[in-house]
């Protein structure tokens, strides 16, 4: 055994009122917890303390043919499901599910009574199959939640997100899609093409939208343990658009660009994330955001452990891996975005990506 297993079995066994063992690390690479390695550290705690209730992942992998998923009230009675190993109750606090994008009631309905019942971290695969209204009631009634996590960000619609206060102020890492902003400013969309009068992005004034925008960013606000804050998509290559009509070249553009989100600007209620002082990562990619020097500046004198802000740069897609053509051309995102390239410049304490 190594020194570190070793040093922890001879502290353990002096926890005489321990009840439950959860090393809150879980990665991307591994969700199970690295204590459960062990044989020794297990047979110690079973033997040398009055454990009741040893919580560890419950992992409902569902195939990646999404066609051929699981049903949504199977998927439901595992989440909801207690079983018992060697004496020991095992309640569910740490689930890793492959949703898909269809529809999943029963599962939603089965996640947030685990959010009352002690729902640690959850990492969702293809989270869209989770509505806004179950997301938003796991984080009201997740009082023990510390990861939200899902690869492929579901959408939280601003009205469901500021209907009521989160419980879930534990939380250290966040990934969720906030949608369904008014936003008059951005007149383009994702293709820089005009939007058409009447669109629902253009209901209200700015005055509203802000109002808006700044009961979200209370939300986030309050969530004081976040390290990682992820609000915007990555791109998937295979959805992306090649534009080769234009004076300067090749272009391409991402149907997941955001525009119905949050503006990211001190105009708008940034400041209202000043409490968010453990934040070590932010991302807010492919977001029509307005992050401009001036936010920049705000944000490295006043997050001080920040050490990613992404979303910032202009991304290059060698043409070969977009539409598989044999080309080392390297060719950039051709949707205007941001507030300027003078926030690039700024001498901060963080990196940009």
């Amino acid at each position: 055994m190594s020194a570190i297993p070793a040093v922890l079995l001879t502290f353990l066994r002096g926890c005489e009122n321990l009840e439950s063992v959860d090393d809150d690390l879980i990665t991307l690479k591994n969700y199970r917890s690295w204590i459960f390695s062990y044989p020794v550290i297990l047979e110690a705690l079973l033997k040398a303390t009055e454990l009741t209730h040893l919580r560890q992942e419950c992992n409902i992998p569902l195939g990646l043919n999404y066609q051929n998923a699981r049903r949504d009230a199977e998927m439901a009675h595992a989440i909801s499901s207690l079983g018992k190993r060697n004496g020991v109750q095992e309640g569910w606090n740490i689930l890793s599910l492959m949703t898909g994008q269809r529809p999943r009631p029963a599962c939603g309905r089965a996640l947030i009574e685990a959010s009352k019942n002690g729902l640690r971290k959850l990492v969702l695969d293809g989270g869209a199959g989770v509505s806004s209204q179950d997301i938003q009631a796991i984080f009201s009634y997740g009082r023990s939640l510390r990861v939200f996590r899902p690869y492929a960000l579901p959408p939280l619609l601003a009205s469901d997100c500021i209907r009521s206060s989160w419980s879930c102020k534990q939380l250290t890492v966040l990934n969720i899609k906030i949608c369904g902003i008014p936003r008059p400013d951005v007149l383009i969309d994702f293709m820089g093409k005009p939007i058409p009068a009447g669109s629902p992005l253009h209901q209200g004034t700015m005055d509203e939208s802000r109002a808006i925008q700044r009961q979200v960013y209370r939300q986030l606000g309050s969530l004081e343990s976040l390290r990682d804050l992820t609000l915007g998509d990555d791109s998937f290559v295979s959805n992306l658009i090649v534009d080769e009509s234009g004076k300067d070249g090749a272009v391409y553009f991402d149907p997941l660009f955001q525009s119905d989100c949050l503006e990211m600007s001190l105009a708008s209620g940034l400041e209202l994330l000043s409490g968010l002082q453990a934040l070590q990562k932010l991302r807010v990619n492919n977001m029509d955001h307005r992050l401009g020097a001036e936010e920049v500046r705000w944000i490295d004198r006043t997050l001080p452990n920040l050490q990613i802000l992404g979303g910032l740069k202009r991304t290059l897609w060698p043409r070969s891996s977009i539409n598989y053509r044999y080309s080392n051309e390297m060719i950039p995102f051709g949707r205007p975005f941001g507030a300027g390239l003078a926030a690039l410049q700024c001498n901060v304490g963080f990196k940009f990506e």
